[in-house]
């Protein structure tokens, strides 16, 4: 649905890359209502899925995830929102009571989240602070794709700089591992 703005490493993709250090985190005032996609490329069975979250108090807290398997509603997940633990993250099961789920297209919508509020830097305005996503995952693993080799496609894009609320279109070209 979005991603952080300015931060290459928050998008959806960090959530499925298998590397706890990375997470995608939504946009800044969008949390509720955000949502997280993979295309697995072939049907697969997700037996155990769950998501890890961030709950470090600097994000905000799932606390109902509409999971959806090629395109149909599949569970609909009451979380517990944790905003803090000492281990900085907290795992939610999606599995909601079945064995497993079915899927190529795997959908999550955070249609209500637990808000963590802070005032803006430059506003002073009350800000949400976005979802932290660092893993989808499931008993057995999701397929990985490997997206740190290669070469940036150099397409022009208007979804990594804005200035005073505006995108900027830029493009991007090289080595992907010079590039994130």
């Amino acid at each position: 649905s979005g991603s952080l703005r300015g931060d290459l490493g928050s998008r959806a993709r960090s959530a499925f890359d298998g590397d706890p250090a990375t997470a995608w985190q939504s946009p800044i005032d969008g949390a509720a209502g955000s949502w997280l996609e993979v295309d697995l490329g072939a049907p697969q069975r997700l037996a155990g899925l769950h998501l890890v979250s961030r709950a470090d108090g600097l994000h905000s807290a799932p606390l109902r995830i509409r999971v959806v398997a090629d395109g149909q509603e599949v569970a609909l997940v009451d979380a517990p929102g944790t905003l803090r633990t000492t281990a900085g993250t907290s795992r939610i099961d999606l599995s909601s009571g079945t064995d497993s789920i079915s899927a190529e297209v795997l959908r999550l919508e955070f249609s209500e989240v637990r808000e963590r509020l802070v005032l803006g830097w430059s506003t002073g305005v009350p800000e949400v602070m976005p979802l932290g996503i660092v893993a989808v995952d499931t008993n057995a693993g999701l397929p990985r794709t490997d997206f740190e080799s290669g070469t940036v496609d150099g397409a022009c894009r208007s979804d990594l700089l804005w200035i005073d609320g505006a995108p900027v279109p830029i493009r991007v070209v090289g080595q992907l591992e010079n590039a994130v």
